[in-house]
């Protein structure tokens, strides 16, 4: 291995998951089934802004102040 700036790891999707793991071991469960879709539209929206490269913050606000820029 020469180019250090690679991942260690390419499990992206073990990382994507291990959130929403977290959530539910913490919490036990989500109370509503429509409160863990919120939660999954939500971490999706904030893994796929960083994954790109994009400011979170600014992201967040856009989609808050136009939603229908942003496909959840």
């Amino acid at each position: 291995m020469y180019d250090f700036k690679l991942e260690f790891t390419n499990n992206q999707v073990e990382r994507d998951i291990r959130m929403i793991k977290l959530r539910q071991k913490i919490s036990g469960c989500f109370r509503n089934a429509q409160y863990a879709k919120y939660f999954v539209k939500i971490r999706g929206f904030i893994s796929t802004m960083k994954k790109q490269g994009l400011d979170l913050l600014d992201s967040i606000r856009r989609v808050l102040i136009n939603p229908n820029d942003f496909i959840i």
